[in-house]
């Protein structure tokens, strides 16, 4: 067996740490502190050391996020409790059944084994989703919309409609233009076509296109 050229090229590649990793794996595996292992081996074992690693710390924080729910949840429930004299209060079984809603959606969160980046993203979604809002731009595809009311003056419709996507968003122009109720100082003003070309940190206010334009009330 060659003991020059084996390890030496691998050396180069992988990291001072990935190799006393790599020392430790081998020690625990019972092959003692000299292992002669091809190069494409090394790499291979440093990969699997790895996943190891990073397996043990994605559990690590998943007990972890555990632990701090159950503590949250058993200080809330302490408190409901003091705030519920009879055993009976219809308002002991509401606190319970949120109580388990939290546990049960959590405990699916918790599965999921999310990085840092991965759970922000899938919170802020489901947090959207949840709350019956869109979660890509609202475009004026009439199939997205629907007619919630109609009104006449001088023989002209006048309609607004609702979003599918987004209950709070409607819309008075027949789609050219559309407002959100839970933001009502805020509002879209161009059509939609020359709309989706801007960046979308800029807002139509006061006749010109501003980064950071004024609040604005629709119709004032």
């Amino acid at each position: 067996m060659s003991t020059g050229t084996s390890i030496a090229p691998a050396m180069d590649m992988v990291r001072t740490q990935d190799l006393l990793q790599f020392h430790d794996v081998s020690r625990d595996l019972g092959f003692g502190n000299m292992v002669m292992v091809s190069r494409t081996e090394l790499i291979e074992l440093l990969k699997l050391n790895r996943e190891v690693l990073k397996e043990s710390d994605r559990r690590s924080k998943q007990s972890n996020l555990r632990d701090h729910m159950v503590r949250e949840l058993e200080i809330m429930d302490r408190l409901q409790g003091e705030d519920i004299i009879d055993g009976d209060d219809p308002l002991h079984d509401y606190a319970n059944a949120i109580t388990n809603s939290i546990r049960d959606l959590m405990e699916v969160f918790i599965s999921q084994g999310h990085s840092g980046m991965s759970a922000e993203l899938t919170l802020r979604y489901f947090e959207m989703l949840a709350r019956f809002q869109a979660i890509t731009p609202l475009d004026d595809n009439p199939d997205d919309w629907v007619e919630v009311s109609r009104e006449y003056n001088s023989g002209t419709k006048f309609a607004t409609y609702q979003s599918k996507r987004h209950s709070s968003v409607f819309s008075e122009d027949h789609l050219r233009t559309w407002y959100d109720i839970d933001r009502p100082n805020w509002t879209k003003h161009l059509p939609f076509k020359i709309r989706r070309f801007l960046p979308k940190k800029w807002k139509f206010a006061s006749g010109k296109l501003d980064a950071a334009p004024p609040m604005r009330r629709k119709g004032n």
